[in-house]
């Protein structure tokens, strides 16, 4: 015995019947015989959504876009203080030109003091003074160790 598929529908506006006819036709091809439930919401924004067994297949605008975001590189950014948007875009403007697009995470932490630190994956530029006082720290014991 086949297992029943619940299928919902979400779309920006009311599908034709021929819309739902050919809907239809494909999901019977991939799942076997379907009742899809059909619903309205206008804050769908290009495409559909389609819900099987709770498995939600996002075919949005905003899906997309969502997706597309994913597969970009996340760049972390901290510093001591809030930036300012003006500054905020010309941090990301710099390092866009030398990465290309990114997803930035911007966090605040005072314990940093000053400065800023930019990490991509496993490289770090340490701009911080908390980052400058431990590296003059390593130096300095490096200096009276040898």
């Amino acid at each position: 015995m086949k297992q029943k598929n619940e299928i919902t529908v979400v779309t920006p506006q009311v599908l034709s019947a021929t819309q739902k006819k050919n809907l239809e036709t494909v999901l019977t091809q991939k799942l076997g015989v379907v009742t899809p439930k059909y619903l309205v919401d206008p804050a769908i924004v290009g495409g559909l959504k389609i819900n099987i067994n709770g498995q939600e297949l996002d075919g949005t605008l905003l899906g997309e876009v969502q997706r597309l975001r994913s597969q970009l590189p996340v760049v972390t950014i901290t510093t001591a203080v809030e930036l300012t948007a003006a500054e905020q875009t010309q941090i990301e403007n710099i390092v866009d030109k030398k990465i290309g697009s990114a997803e930035y995470k911007i966090t605040v932490d005072p314990n940093v003091l000053g400065g800023i630190k930019i990490v991509l994956g496993s490289e770090a530029f340490d701009g911080t003074l908390k980052g400058k006082l431990q590296t003059l720290r390593q130096v300095l014991l490096k200096k009276v160790a040898s």
